[in-house]
């Protein structure tokens, strides 16, 4: 005797084990959509954290380099104010050389002292 097929069970046998191949496919794109806003988000902070324009930078710690992305603070700026450490608060720049009320009122946003 021949083997009996009945296509009606096999198309319901497959129908059937497809949709949770569906659901798998569609968790992965919700799971794809949801890892590129979460890396959108971390890209952001860290490019609003680390921007030489908005950094706030700690006078008594940051290098030269740091100090320099300071308004109105170049190379020889800077390294005075390395010279003149340690700072017990902000106001205390406008005692280094070539610092005086108009560039500390420039800067005293994006400098602290901790």
């Amino acid at each position: 005797m021949g083997q009996f097929y009945d296509e009606v069970k096999i198309k319901a046998m497959e129908a059937a084990a497809a949709p949770p191949q569906a659901r798998a496919g569609k968790l992965g794109f919700y799971a794809m959509i949801v890892l590129a806003i979460i890396a959108g988000a971390c890209l952001l902070w860290w490019k609003i954290t680390h921007n030489p324009g908005t950094m706030v930078v700690d006078i008594n710690k940051a290098s030269a380099a740091q100090l320099s992305y300071l308004p109105g603070v170049g190379p020889v700026t800077a390294k005075k104010i390395i010279e003149n450490r340690p700072y017990q608060t902000p106001e205390d720049l406008k005692k280094v050389p070539g610092i005086g009320d108009k560039t500390f009122e420039k800067m005293k946003a994006r400098v602290k002292v901790e």
